[in-house]
């Protein structure tokens, strides 16, 4: 009866060992899994360092340096040592001066007949001025330099193309033969020290061009600044559609091809 009793009690011992047994193994793993970190919380953090953030931080550092952004100051920087002559020209105030000009040009009284009859001549003469020109631009620069400039200089050149009327040609005729001397003796005057060498100078309805060769850096250029306090009626044109002055250096040769306007023939 006694042994009876001891198993009895062992066995209420080992069922109630059995039962408290899953309670003290789950609050173990619970206690060892909080002292560890949880994945969830460092696969963010990961992500954030990780590879696929590194291509917009590289997009970004491409796009500071560019070639793009690198080279797109180079141009403005070119184009405003080669055009210093186009600034010089450049003035917002005459903007209204251009724009009656455009009238008064309009206002040119021909018949039909007389118009077409000019710009057929206009025509001819540039045709024949062009030829003038490319045969010194030839004479004075090397073969590849001589097409490249003689290029650059049909662009935006109306003079060269068809010479817009703005005034009759008899007119134009004693305007174009008295405006040639004046600015041969002005530019004689200013370049005696021979920093330019005068190749050819024409002028045709209120428009002359200018092809020499300049001795000395920015030759022309204080010469034209000359010009434009010194010579009635000078236009410093704001439109950018207009032609530009072109200085080309061909070695030891530096070309210089330049246009002065004027808004009308002096009284």
């Amino acid at each position: 009866m006694k042994n009876l009793s001891y198993l009895l009690v062992a066995l209420c011992a080992f069922v109630a060992g059995y039962a408290v047994h899953p309670m003290l193994n789950n609050a173990a793993h619970t206690a060892i899994n909080t002292a560890q970190p949880s994945p969830f919380i460092g696969t963010p953090v990961a992500h954030t360092d990780g590879p696929s953030l590194q291509p917009h931080a590289k997009t970004a550092r491409e796009t500071q340096n560019s070639p793009v952004v690198a080279t797109s100051t180079a141009p403005v920087a070119e184009l405003a040592n080669n055009k210093a002559l186009s600034d010089v020209r450049t003035s917002s105030a005459d903007t209204t001066t251009l724009a009656s000009d455009v009238a008064q040009y309009a206002d040119v009284e021909l018949s039909d007949e007389e118009r077409e009859a000019l710009r057929q001549e206009l025509q001819q003469w540039s045709a024949s001025h062009t030829d003038d020109l490319n045969e010194l631009i030839t004479a004075h620069m090397s073969g590849s330099a001589a097409k490249h400039l003689q290029t650059q200089i049909l662009e935006n050149n109306t003079l060269l193309s068809e010479p817009p009327i703005k005034q009759d040609g008899a007119n134009d005729l004693n305007w174009s033969y008295d405006m040639e001397q004046h600015l041969r003796d002005v530019i004689g005057e200013l370049a005696s020290d021979g920093q330019l060498e005068l190749l050819s100078l024409s002028c045709k309805q209120l428009v002359c061009d200018v092809l020499g060769l300049e001795q000395e850096p920015h030759a022309w250029l204080k010469i034209y600044i000359n010009i434009l306090h010194s010579v009635p009626n000078v236009i410093r044109s704001n439109d950018s559609s207009e032609f530009t002055p072109i200085s080309y250096l061909d070695g030891d040769v530096q070309v210089l091809y330049d246009q002065i306007r004027f808004s009308k023939a002096a009284n």
